[in-house]
């Protein structure tokens, strides 16, 4: 990163050039170095999305009349302004990103809007250098689904952009899950929870928990 300082000649400069961005912070002008390139423009996780959002969109279409108005009804009471097809959308692409057999697509919305809590409290713990224990309150309505997310602490230092990542999606018969992975002694992993309904609504995430990977 190059710090400018300019002339009267020049007395603004912002935006892309070349392989370059130029920008104005606090009094200051920055340089950075720019990838026109995107490092993985069709990765799996992409298409897997794109390929959901493209099947529920064919399905919203032929979706009866009835069950498009009773969707618009729905969105008209969450917050936001969402619209039927935004709400279907919403729902719909939350379970497929679930991932779990046990949660069916939603062809009409729910009769009434559900209260979700999050899983508290919730634990930590490290088996080895390969596996934790993530403990936490076991949910008592069988509707009720808890999806782990693990994140790291050298995501930029160690050019690793890995931001928030679900582990899996656990049925409420269980109360715990061994989460195996592969990264090195000493790496800070942190840990958040939420509780996702099989309707598709969703908890806030709970606070982030922290471990270091044992030798």
């Amino acid at each position: 990163m190059a710090r400018i300082t300019f002339s009267a000649i020049i007395s603004d400069i912002r935006g892309r050039l070349g392989g370059h961005v130029y920008s104005f912070c606090r009094g200051t002008h920055y340089i950075k170095e720019h990838n026109p390139n995107p490092n993985q423009p069709n990765n799996e996780s992409q298409q897997f999305h794109r390929n959901n959002f493209s099947y529920y969109s064919s399905v919203w279409y032929n979706l009866p009349n009835t069950y498009k108005h009773m969707w618009r009804q729905y969105a008209s009471k969450l917050k936001g302004h969402l619209n039927g097809f935004n709400a279907f959308m919403r729902h719909n692409l939350r379970i497929a990103s679930a991932n779990y057999s046990g949660i069916l697509c939603m062809n009409y919305p729910p009769l009434s809007i559900y209260e979700v809590k999050y899983p508290y409290p919730f634990s930590i713990t490290p088996i080895n250098s390969t596996s934790n224990l993530i403990s936490w309150q076991q949910p008592s309505s069988p509707d009720m689904f808890i999806q782990p997310y693990f994140n790291l602490e050298w995501n930029y230092s160690q050019t690793f952009n890995r931001h928030w990542k679900m582990v899996c999606t656990i049925g409420s018969e269980c109360g715990s899950y061994i989460h195996n992975h592969s990264f090195p002694i000493d790496t800070v992993m942190y840990y958040r929870l939420r509780t996702l309904h099989r309707f598709a609504k969703i908890s806030p995430y709970t606070h982030s928990v922290t471990l270091t990977v044992p030798s």
